[in-house]
């Protein structure tokens, strides 16, 4: 697991090197040389090994212009959005001016689902532990995403209503177990 996790690390780094700490540009924190990186990346067109192209997603001078302008800046302030949470910060420019910096908010989308760190990624293993253990390793990889799914996201056990499941399971196809 570790060596996975350090190579993920790794490859993000190589990806995208100054990338994701210039996304704090977005919190209000720094100027315009972090900008010009995140710019950069996402402002231009990609081409992949295969030759098929990416568009860019943003326009690099229209993202300069809602940031230089102190378009964003000026919105922050005159509303008194909070400045210290930065998913909710970006929420409320999204719901209320996305005409205004639509460059910004795709860039702050970008940054909210980067992985910053690897902790959804140790909490997938961790459960994929919990299920798939010595006596269950030939789960078939269908079985093993639904039990996956089911321990990640279910309901707690002492809150999951194991009739309920029995009564459809029943119903799904004749039971020998049934029949008696």
């Amino acid at each position: 697991k570790n060596e996975f996790i350090n190579n993920l690390i790794d490859n993000i780094n190589a990806r995208f090197p100054e990338v994701i700490s210039a996304f704090d540009v977005l919190a209000m924190h720094h100027g315009n040389e972090k900008l010009e990186t995140v710019i950069a990346h996402y402002g231009v067109d990609k081409v992949n090994k295969e030759g098929q192209v990416y568009k860019a997603l943003i326009d690099p001078d229209e993202t300069r212009h809602e940031w230089c302008l102190l378009v964003l800046k000026t919105l922050v302030m005159q509303q008194a959005y909070p400045r210290d949470n930065f998913i909710l910060l970006w929420k409320l420019i999204n719901t209320n001016h996305k005409a205004t910096v639509p460059n910004l908010i795709t860039l702050a989308k970008a940054a909210v689902v980067l992985p910053v760190n690897t902790a959804i990624c140790e909490r997938g293993f961790s459960a994929q532990n919990k299920v798939k253990t010595s006596l269950r390793n030939r789960l078939e990889e269908a079985s093993l995403n639904r039990l996956l799914t089911i321990l990640v996201e279910g309901p707690p056990l002492p809150k999951f209503d194991a009739s309920e499941a029995l009564k459809l399971w029943q119903s799904r196809k004749s039971r020998r177990i049934f029949q008696v």
